[in-house]
């Protein structure tokens, strides 16, 4: 669809693939400072498809406000705040990297406010959680040892 795309891929997952002379892909490998890094790019991709715990690079990208477009699992944990955070397959996800490229301009604007409205959701979410926790731990406190 020759998108005006850079795929930017960063860390030790660079070690696994072999250098490119595409002036389409940058291999930056372990990044020292990993905010410069995300304001170095104009959306983060996160094709996640399986994995345990939790998304860190969701989570980095989220609390920067960066666009995010992912795969449905990669917003296991975190509150989606966009149709392009929960993408089926990895074919949905680069059709919305190719749609995403020729957009305007004020789409990446949603989709960084969606970001930082899905950080915002989901850290109201934990705040939550730690205080249900805290208030279960005191109404059981004399039978913890």
């Amino acid at each position: 669809m020759f998108a005006p795309i850079k795929l930017v891929i960063a860390g030790t997952i660079c070690e696994l693939l072999q250098a490119t002379d595409s002036r389409f892909v940058e291999l930056r490998g372990p990044i020292e400072n990993v905010e410069d890094f995300y304001r170095s790019i104009d959306c983060a991709a996160v094709p996640m498809r399986a994995s345990t715990g939790l998304k860190i690079k969701t989570g980095e990208a989220l609390s920067l406000g960066v666009p995010i477009v992912s795969l449905t699992h990669a917003f296991e944990g975190y509150e989606p705040a966009d149709t392009l955070h929960q993408l089926p397959d990895f074919e949905a996800m680069a059709n919305a990297l190719v749609d995403l490229s020729f957009a305007a301009r004020d789409r990446l604007d949603v989709l960084a406010e969606a970001s930082r409205t899905s950080y915002a959701v989901t850290a109201a979410a934990i705040e939550r959680s730690f205080r249900e926790t805290a208030r279960r731990i005191r109404a059981a406190a004399p039978s913890i040892v």
